[in-house]
């Protein structure tokens, strides 16, 4: 079942598609999972307003509904990131600084490009999101081309 939220005529309406006609009343929740995020809507049905089929089977319904709203989980998204960061820092967090490092300078570490974002004391420990940054060494390429 496809569920599409808009406006009609200053009405907020949902249109449902489907193999069947639909018969909704009360309050709905409808989750739809995507690779990176779940988008769940909940709503009331105030009322049916039409019915149709088209020539290839599909039911549509319309309703007018209230009481509408949207959450959107990116945990999935948040959990890949922590992932890649854990992937990351693995060989690089538990390092020491061997000298002050400022903010902006570079550290290769196992093919890895690291930018400094908070200035580094000696002996201070290097924390990616804290005080480094894992950097794409193509974008640093063209930065530093482009400067030329």
């Amino acid at each position: 079942m496809n569920y599409v939220f808009g406006t009609e005529k200053e009405r907020e309406i949902l249109k449902t598609k489907g193999d069947t006609h639909t018969n909704l009343t009360g309050y709905q929740q409808v989750s739809v999972e995507y690779p990176d995020q779940t988008i769940t809507d909940n709503f009331h049905i105030i009322r049916k307003l039409r019915s149709r089929d088209d020539e290839e089977g599909n039911c549509y319904d319309w309703y007018e509904i209230d009481r509408h709203y949207r959450t959107i989980d990116k945990y999935k998204q948040l959990e890949e990131k922590n992932t890649q960061t854990a992937e990351l820092t693995a060989g690089v967090s538990n390092d020491r600084a061997d000298k002050n490092y400022p903010v902006g300078e570079y550290i290769i570490k196992d093919n890895t490009l690291y930018v400094v974002t908070q200035p580094i004391a000696s002996g201070e420990s290097f924390r990616i999101g804290q005080n480094i940054e894992a950097t794409n060494v193509m974008n640093e390429l063209k930065k530093l081309k482009e400067d030329k």
